[in-house]
Parts: structure tokens; C-alpha cells; sequence
């Protein structure tokens, strides 16, 4: 409470006093991965003779938790992301509404942004105003953060590689794995996923999903040949506002990594729905990031790049969207909303699979 009266007082530039304190908890009530808690605490204050209000969310860390894991983060990243120089230069493209950060409870205080993010992402069809403000931040960010000078960041690759040893904790079953207990306590959905999975395509269909992988890391060494900037790693719809002045808010910076430029971009287009301008916003990209990069890159390889950087990205976060969603018995969605992602899903891997 002390760190946001104090934010309160430098916002305000006065003294100023709590009227009223508000703990409304937890208020996310559902979550599919992590182990991260949050509360929303709503203040009125007076400043002056003025009653104003403010809304503010505690992220809170308490271990290491299988995101965390798959991500090869060791040292709660995004902590250390909020104390760095990083989160300035982010923040010369992006608002950011972390405040502060208590490092030894592990404790993340931002600005309540829930009113921002309505305004971007379902059921909301984008913008091409709003997805051309992203785009060409994004393309102008990559050209700028492009140096890795922080040793908590890691880098993207080793990500799907980490996945795919979740797959193979699973098959063997291990039970003096510490992993593997993680996995039954806390992803209990992904083995069960896993198991349905193999149930209804045939053993055969599985096998073929972990060649998958090893056709994937294939293209790290593609990859370590592009440009490389800093990402914010989890650039999807669902982490993405808008200001009132139409400055893009991004939250949830547990994945901030240093990657192949781009990154963001293939992941803020990933799993959109189809866009009528879709085919402007490659050229948009091209245009900042030539403008301010001195590596110029042509459409040719963008192209390319973003057709490897979107199979990583379904080899990852899709696969795991489509174990907990499509196989899991927890997964409360229709059985024909299951169905439909069953066969897409394994249509995708097939066709990876052969293309290869």
C-alpha cells in the first residue's frame, strides 16, 4: 500500500489522503497456465478539496511455475524487466503500467488497465487504424532494441525445445521426476490432453507431432542469421490496449526475450481473425523497420522469416492452446467447437509434417 500512495503523491505533486480502500481480491477467475496471483485494489483519495479514484493490480510471484519453465526463466524475468533500463526504451513505443516492484515478495504494482484492453482484440474485429499503430511500433521497436544487454532475457529458441521435454516427461512417465510431478499437480490437463490426443488420432499421429519438433529446431540456424531485437514475447491480442490518445497499452512481460526480428509482429497476427487488409500490414512493417534499421531486409524474406516464426509459434503456444482446449477433459468448450480444432490442428501438423 505504501508503494502506491507513494506513486499516488509523485503523480499528484501533493500530499494527499486515503478516503477509501477497496480489496476486491483475485479477479481473474480463471487462468490456463500459470501460478501468478493478482488483486485489484481500488482507492478513492482526496487532493485537496477533490475526491479522485484509482484502480491499481498486484501480480504476485510466489515459485517458479511450468510457463516459467518452458521459457527457461530462472530468475522471474519480468521482475527483472521492471527494474531495468529495458522497460524505458519499451516504453518509448508502448505505455507500460507497471509502477513498481517489490523484488523480495516478488510483487509487480500496475495501473488497473482492465477499461484499455476492452478496447483491442474479440469480439472486437481490429481496427486498420489500431493494427497499423502496433505494426509500425513494433517495426520501429525492433530496429531500435535491437542489442541484448540484459542477462536475464534469454532467447526464444530454446523455448519449443523445452515444450517438447514436457511431451516426452509425460511418455515416460517417471515418477522420481520432479517434472513430472509438477506436470500431475499443476498441468494435470496436459497429460490428460496428451493421452486423448493419442487416443483418437492413433499413436502414430502423436509420433509424427514429435518429429514435428525436430524438424522445427532445424530452423534455429536460419534463425541465428536474422536480426535479432528484443520481444516482448507473448504480444497477443488479449495483452493489448489502447490509450484514449490511441497509444497502444502492452501488459504481462513474463516472456521479454531477445529474438529474431519480427517475433512480435507473427505473434500479434497469430490466431487473428481474417482481416480485410491483412496484405497492407507486411508493407507497413517493411517501411518503419527499413526506415530506421540499418539492416535492410526485402519482402522476399520477410516473408520467409514470418513463415518459420509462425510455425514456431504453433508449435508452441498453439499446441499447448490445442492440448488444454481441444484434448483436455477439462476444457468446457462445445464438443463441435473440439471437434473443429481437433482436425485443424492435426491437419496443420500433417501438412508441417509432409512440407518438411
Amino acid at each position: 500500500m505504501l508503494r502506491i500512495t507513494k506513486y499516488i503523491k509523485k503523480l499528484e505533486k501533493f500530499d494527499i489522503q486515503i478516503i477509501k480502500k477497496e480489496n476486491l481480491g483475485d479477479p481473474f477467475k480463471y487462468r490456463r497456465y500459470g501460478e501468478k496471483d493478482f488483486e485489484i485494489i481500488n482507492l478513492e483519495y482526496l487532493n485537496g478539496s477533490k475526491i479522485k479514484k484509482a484502480s491499481f493490480v498486484l501480480k504476485k510471484y510466489f515459485r517458479t511455475d511450468i510457463p516459467m519453465i518452458l521459457s527457461s526463466d530462472n530468475s522471474f524475468r519480468e521482475i527483472q524487466f521492471a527494474k531495468s533500463k529495458l522497460m524505458s526504451d519499451f516504453k518509448s513505443f508502448f505505455s507500460i503500467p507497471i509502477i513498481d516492484v517489490d523484488s523480495e515478495k516478488k510483487i509487480i504494482y500496475m495501473i488497473n488497465k482492465g477499461d484499455e484492453l476492452k478496447r483491442f482484440g474479440p469480439p472486437e474485429i481490429p481496427t486498420y487504424e489500431k493494427m497499423s499503430i502496433l505494426v509500425s511500433r513494433l517495426a520501429k521497436k525492433d530496429a531500435f532494441i535491437n542489442r541484448n544487454v540484459e542477462p536475464f532475457l534469454g532467447t526464444y529458441l530454446t523455448w519449443v525445445l523445452n515444450l517438447k521435454k514436457l511431451f516426452c516427461e509425460v511418455c515416460n512417465a517417471d515418477e522420481s521426476s520432479e517434472l513430472f510431478q509438477k506436470l500431475k499437480e499443476k498441468w494435470s490437463w496436459f497429460e490428460n490432453g496428451v493421452k486423448n490426443l493419442c487416443k483418437i488420432h492413433g499413436q502414430e499421429s502423436f509420433d509424427k507431432l514429435m518429429l514435428c519438433y525436430d524438424k522445427v529446431q532445424k530452423d534455429d540456424a536460419f534463425f541465428k542469421q536474422a536480426p535479432y531485437a528484443c520481444q516482448h514475447g507473448d504480444f497477443f491480442f488479449s495483452n493489448i490496449g489502447f490509450e484514449d490518445d490511441m497509444t497502444p497499452v502492452v501488459i504481462d512481460w513474463e516472456n521479454v526475450c531477445y529474438g529474431p526480428i519480427g517475433f512480435d509482429y507473427a505473434t500479434l497476427l497469430d490466431g487473428m481473425p481474417k482481416l480485410d487488409f491483412a496484405q497492407e500490414l507486411p508493407n507497413i512493417y517493411l517501411e518503419y523497420y527499413n526506415y530506421y534499421s540499418e539492416k535492410k531486409i526485402d519482402r522476399k524474406y520477410f516473408d520467409e522469416l514470418m513463415k518459420k516464426l509462425s510455425d514456431r509459434i504453433f508449435f508452441f503456444t498453439g499446441v499447448i492452446d490445442n492440448i488444454m482446449l481441444a484434448y483436455s477433459d477439462e476444457s468446457t468448450l462445445p464438443e463441435n467447437v473440439k471437434e473443429q480444432m481437433r482436425t485443424e490442428f492435426i491437419e496443420r501438423v500433417d501438412a508441417y509434417f509432409t512440407d518438411q
